[in-house]
């Protein structure tokens, strides 16, 4: 472990627990349980934020991370704002700041696993091919598409004249089911299909077969 690294370490844990620094290659990250809330470059700090803790860090002397070319972009570093020296020589403010920035990365990063969990994209058989023909009928995420089901899916693609072939509709069926859809039996088909062509019948579309 480098002196770099072991003074900032040291430095960290004195205010918060669970907290390890990583070689960048441009820098040192600072995480806590696997997140990165902070960057060290050059003897400075940056602490990474959004929102109303931006205005906070600002009013206390911070200023946004300069980028210059377009790797510092890839990592993001536009949302990390250096601090006055002033502020970590002050120990208790320091250490407020950095639990601000621990909470808000946490809450971000459960934000982003849920918003990943709703794409339609990430149900069993799907891709963005069928994350985009949903959306042309209206249907977002994984919530929507649970409640109005595989066959009323189905049949507001076929409504509005969209190809949709009965292969689509085993996909569709298997993915609420969370198996591919090669696992579907013979028999399951043949029961929903005469399922689906009653559905299809009663919004007078023609019916389908196997």
């Amino acid at each position: 472990m480098s002196n770099i690294i072991s003074q900032l370490q040291l430095e960290f844990s004195e205010l918060i627990e669970d907290v390890k620094v990583k070689n960048l290659f441009n820098g040192h990250g600072i995480f806590h349980q696997d997140i990165m809330f902070a960057l060290h470059q050059n003897g400075s700090i940056y602490i990474k934020a959004e929102g109303d803790l931006v205005s906070y860090l600002e009013k206390l002397g911070a200023v946004a991370y300069a980028i210059n070319h377009d790797s510092m972009k890839k990592l993001a570093l536009y949302n990390y704002y250096q601090l006055p020296n002033s502020i970590r020589r002050n120990k208790e403010k320091f250490k407020e700041i950095l639990i601000l920035a621990i909470k808000q990365a946490k809450a971000k990063k459960l934000s982003d696993e849920l918003s990943k969990k709703e794409r339609i994209k990430e149900l069993a058989n799907f891709s963005i091919k069928h994350e985009r023909l949903l959306a042309k009928v209206n249907i977002y995420t994984v919530t929507e598409y649970r409640k109005l089901g595989a066959y009323h899916s189905f049949i507001r693609l076929k409504k509005l004249g969209i190809p949709a072939n009965i292969d689509l509709l085993w996909t569709f069926i298997a993915a609420l089911k969370n198996k591919h859809v090669s696992l579907l039996s013979e028999e399951e088909k043949k029961k929903k299909l005469i399922k689906l062509n009653d559905l299809l019948e009663s919004n007078g579309l023609r019916k389908m077969k196997m």
